[in-house]
C-alpha cells in the first residue's frame, strides 16, 4: 500500500508507538487504514509483481489457504519446514527454459508471481531446469491432479506449459 512511499518520519512515529501497544497489529492495521474497510486485490494489482513485492508473501498464504501441497511428495506447504521439505518458491517456467526462448521474455516476466509456487526443495530438485510440459508428464513421478495444481493457481490447461505460451501462461 506504499505507507512509507513519502512522509517516512511521520508514518514511522506513528507506527513505532503502535507496535509498543497491547494490540499493536490491530493498531498497525488501523494506521494503515485497513480497519474496517474491504481490500479487494485485483488481477490488475498483481500483474508485474515479482518476490520484492507485498504481494508475494501474501500468495504463500492464500497458496496455503487453498490447500496447497508440495508436489509429489504429499506434505502440507510450511514456512517452517527443513531439511529437503524447506519450503522454496519454484519458477513453475524455469528462468534457464525461458531465458534461451527466442521470445525474449524479461526478466520481470519471468519472476512474475504467476509463475512462482511454493513447493520443498527436493520437488524443486527434482524438476530442475525442465520445462512444465516436460516435468508434469514424467512418467517416473505421479501425476498431479487437477486440485494439486489449482491450489497452487497453475493454469490447467497444458498448451500453456509451452515457453512459447508463458505470456498467455501468466494471464491464465
Amino acid at each position: 500500500r506504499n505507507r512509507y512511499s513519502s512522509s517516512t518520519d511521520t508514518r514511522l512515529g506513528q507506527d513505532i508507538p503502535a507496535a509498543r501497544e497491547p494490540e499493536p497489529v490491530e493498531r498497525l492495521l488501523t494506521n494503515l487504514g485497513v480497519v474496517g474497510s474491504h481490500i479487494e486485490v485485483t488481477p490488475q494489482d498483481l500483474a508485474g509483481k515479482t518476490p520484492g513485492s507485498a504481494y508475494f508473501a501474501l500468495s504463500f498464504l492464500v497458496a496455503k489457504n487453498a490447500g496447497a501441497m508440495d508436489w509429489w511428495f504429499g506434505t502440507e506447504i510450511s514456512a517452517t519446514a527443513e531439511g529437503a521439505q524447506k519450503l522454496e518458491y519454484h519458477h513453475i517456467h524455469p528462468q534457464a527454459t525461458l531465458k534461451k526462448h527466442p521470445n525474449k521474455y524479461s526478466k520481470a516476466e519471468i519472476n512474475d508471481l504467476a509463475n512462482l509456487a511454493f513447493i520443498s526443495g527436493r520437488a524443486n530438485r527434482t524438476i530442475s531446469d525442465r520445462s512444465p510440459g516436460v516435468y508434469f508428464n514424467d512418467p517416473d513421478l505421479p501425476p498431479l491432479t487437477p486440485e494439486e495444481l489449482a491450489a497452487h493457481f497453475v493454469p490447467l490447461d497444458g498448451s500453456l506449459r509451452d515457453a512459447a505460451a508463458f505470456r498467455e501462461f501468466l494471464a491464465a
